[in-house]
C-alpha cells in the first residue's frame, strides 16, 4: 500500500472467550460490512449529482464535485480501484489505492485539494449496522 492509500479497517476484539462459530458469524458480519462501506463509497462516486466546476478535458465534458461531496467519476479509476482484503478473523480492511485516494477523501495540506468524502459517510452508514448485525449472530450463535 502506498502513502496515498485509503485503508479503512473494520475490526472486531475479543474472540478468545467465543466459540468459533460465534467467532465466524462475527466475521461474516465485518466482512459484510466491509463489502457494504466499499460498494457505498464506490456508489457515492458514479452518481450525481455534482456541483463543482464543469471542465473540458480533449473531446470530454467533466462535471467536477465541489467540496464536501464525493469525488466526481471522470475515467472511473477511484471507484475502480476499492477492494476489500481480510487482513485477520473479524478484522478486515477498505482500501481505495489510486494516488489521489487520500488527498479526495481528507484534502491536501496545501489546501488546493479541499476533502471531497466518500469513505467516511460510507462508514458512519454502516457503523450502527454493523454493530446490530453483531448482536444478532452472537445471539444465532449460542
Amino acid at each position: 500500500m502506498s502513502n496515498a492509500d485509503i485503508s479503512v479497517e473494520i475490526k472486531s476484539l475479543g474472540f478468545r472467550r467465543i466459540g468459533a462459530q460465534m467467532a465466524a458469524a462475527i466475521d461474516d458480519e465485518v466482512n459484510t460490512s466491509a463489502m457494504n462501506v466499499l460498494s457505498s463509497a464506490q456508489l457515492a462516486i458514479m452518481n450525481p449529482p455534482k456541483t463543482g466546476v464543469t471542465y473540458k478535458s480533449g473531446q470530454r465534458v467533466h462535471q467536477a464535485s465541489a467540496p464536501g461531496e464525493a469525488p466526481a467519476k471522470d475515467l472511473g479509476n477511484l471507484a475502480g480501484s476499492g477492494t476489500t482484503r481480510r487482513v485477520a478473523l473479524g478484522h478486515y480492511q477498505v482500501v481505495f489505492s489510486t494516488p489521489y485516494a487520500s488527498p479526495l477523501e481528507f484534502g491536501n495540506a496545501s489546501g488546493s485539494i479541499l476533502p471531497r468524502p466518500y469513505v467516511r459517510p460510507a462508514m458512519h452508514k454502516e457503523g450502527g449496522i454493523l454493530a446490530d448485525n453483531i448482536r444478532r449472530a452472537m445471539g444465532k450463535a449460542r
